[in-house]
């Protein structure tokens, strides 16, 4: 499959050739389009940061994200989505740096000193999950609240974990931002890896990224900030998450 998108992603024409891109997908209606402050859209601009979103939904405008109308190959949106968040190096081959922002966060006006205070990065870095800083507790989590991931693939997916020996407490990445030098071999050998255990498990990616380092013996570098300051980033709800549990909680009161 990777090679599809890449043969996918090839037959678009895509020519980005600035040094830094900041960019996210939204498949299936999932999130809508978070816009980026004006003051901040110019500093990119100065900067020659481009700022783009992967879409299937035609509805999606904006006139500072640069929109890239594209098609899913799995007919499974999260999955679609994924995707893009884990090959920067197919979709900009002539970039350096890449920034991934989930499509339920907001840039604030200040990603531009989170670029660069982050600007000599190694590799790939993350922020640390800011409350659990193990992937079992991560799983033991989702099983009891997060009914849209499949409770047996979970299962399956700690017990192979803990099979193969990969210890407790060994730390948990927050997925939802990543900064990568994308072309670099060691980040395209991880990425790979984490896609294979995405599509061998669970789409909930937070759950293998620290084992699949943990085989490769590869130390995770982490942001000294904290994600749940929203200094550079805002978290927002699903628009089809919120929408879920708005229907939920209406039928709830009505049994009620």
């Amino acid at each position: 499959m990777v090679k599809e998108f890449e043969d996918y992603i090839n037959s678009l024409g895509l020519n980005y050739s600035n040094n830094f891109v900041i960019y996210t997908s939204i498949f299936g209606n999932y999130d809508i389009l978070n816009k980026i402050p004006s003051n901040l859209f110019l500093k990119l601009q100065k900067a020659n940061i481009d700022c783009i979103c992967f879409t299937d939904n035609l509805k999606i405008k904006s006139n500072k994200w640069n929109i890239v109308y594209v098609k899913g190959l799995h007919n499974k949106p999260r999955l679609d989505a994924k995707m893009y968040k884990l090959f920067p190096h197919i979709l900009f081959p002539l970039t350096k740096n890449s920034l991934w922002v989930d499509g339920n966060y907001k840039l604030t006006n200040y990603v531009d000193l989170f670029i660069l205070k982050y600007a000599n990065l190694n590799e790939i870095m993350f922020f640390r999950h800011p409350v659990r800083n193990c992937i079992y507790k991560e799983a033991q989590y989702l099983i009891k609240n997060k009914p849209e991931f499949s409770s047996s693939d979970i299962k399956n997916q700690f017990i192979a974990y803990k099979t193969d020996n990969y210890p407790i407490n060994n730390g948990l990445i927050h997925g939802a931002i990543i900064l990568r030098m994308h072309n670099c071999l060691n980040t395209i050998s991880l990425m790979r890896m984490w896609y294979d255990q995405i599509i061998l498990y669970t789409i909930r990616d937070q759950l293998s990224f620290n084992y699949i380092c943990f085989k490769k013996n590869y130390e995770i570098k982490y942001f000294d900030d904290n994600i749940l300051t929203y200094e550079f980033f805002l978290f927002r709800k699903h628009v089809k998450s919120t929408f879920l549990q708005k229907i939920k909680s209406f039928f709830n009161a009505q049994i009620n």
